[in-house]
């Protein structure tokens, strides 16, 4: 019997860890608009959630589960990295976009404080963890 292969170093478990639970959220949203309710919470956001909009926000979030995945893995590969450090990168904007742009979601908006959370912290380690993992 073959034991679980975790990725070896911290950064790369914590990766496998998002991309799960992206995976995770996918399989909601392909199911239901509840998540993309909460979290675009305002009137306006309300009026602009729709069955397509959240199975093509939940396929965007695998496309991204499976970067962070792959980039668990192969932590050393620079353009694996560089890839995966850009999911981050595009959900950021996509949270600040609809908060300051088009007013569909507030920091008090379901999910939307611990994305940021997430994106920020792990697009902060890898900066700063770049040299170490890929060299210049």
């Amino acid at each position: 019997m073959s034991s679980l292969h975790l990725p070896s170093t911290n950064l790369g478990r914590w990766l496998l860890a998002v991309s799960i639970l992206a995976a995770g959220n996918t399989l909601t949203g392909l199911f239901s608009t509840a998540s993309s309710r909460k979290s675009y919470s305002t009137n306006k956001g309300l009026s602009q959630v729709t069955p397509l909009q959240t199975r093509h926000y939940s396929f965007w979030t695998l496309t991204a589960a499976v970067v962070r995945c792959y980039a668990a893995y192969s932590i050393t590969n620079k353009e694996v990295y560089e890839i995966c450090m850009a999911t981050f990168v595009i959900v950021l904007l996509h949270i600040g976009s609809e908060m300051a742009v088009y007013k569909t979601a507030t920091l008090s908006s379901g999910g939307i404080r611990s994305t940021l959370l997430v994106a920020t912290g792990t697009l902060a380690a890898m900066v700063m963890q770049y040299n170490h993992y890929v060299g210049k």
